[in-house]
C-alpha cells in the first residue's frame, strides 16, 4: 500500500459559479473549487491528499463530487479521464476533516496540474446524460442550462 502524504495546500481558491443553496440541495445548485496539484507535492509519494472544504458530510450522504484535471492542452477532463491518462490521476474523497481529495498516480507528475472539484446533489447529477464522460466546460454548460 502506498504511503499517505497529507499536505496542507494553502493556495487553494474557490472559483466558478455557485448555486443559491448548498451543493446537496434540491434546487440544482452546485459549487466548484480549484486548486493546484504541484509536482513538488509528489516528491515523497504517488498519493497526496488536499483539503477541499466543499466536500461536506451532506455531499457524501446526499450528493456527488466530481474531480477534473486540466491537461497540458487546457481541457478540463474528468478524473479518471475517459480520454487519456493525464499523468495517471485517480481520486478518492472523504468528508473527514472538512473534505479531502486524495489523488493517486502511478508515476509522480513532473508538472503542475490544476484540479477542480464540482459538488452537486444526486438529483441534479442524475439529470445529466453521460455525466461521467463530460469535460468541465460541458458539465458547466449542462448545469447552467437547468
Amino acid at each position: 500500500m502506498l504511503a499517505i502524504a497529507t499536505l496542507a495546500f494553502t493556495s487553494c481558491t474557490k472559483e466558478g459559479p455557485a448555486g443559491p443553496a448548498g451543493p446537496a440541495g434540491d434546487d440544482g445548485s452546485f459549487t466548484t473549487y480549484t486548486f493546484t496539484s504541484a509536482a513538488a507535492d509528489w516528491a515523497a509519494s504517488t498519493y497526496v491528499e488536499y483539503p477541499v472544504a466543499i466536500i461536506t458530510q451532506e455531499v457524501m450522504d446526499k450528493g456527488i463530487a466530481m474531480v477534473y484535471v486540466q491537461d497540458e492542452y487546457g481541457y478540463w477532463n474528468p478524473c479518471p479521464s475517459s480520454w487519456h491518462p493525464i499523468a495517471g490521476y485517480t481520486y478518492v474523497y472523504t468528508a473527514a476533516s472538512g473534505g479531502v481529495v486524495g489523488l493517486d498516480v502511478s508515476t509522480a507528475p513532473t508538472m503542475d496540474y490544476q484540479v477542480r472539484v464540482v459538488t452537486m446533489n444526486e438529483k441534479t447529477a442524475s439529470s445529466i446524460p453521460n455525466i461521467e464522460t463530460l469535460r468541465y466546460d460541458q458539465l458547466m454548460s449542462e448545469l447552467t442550462s437547468k
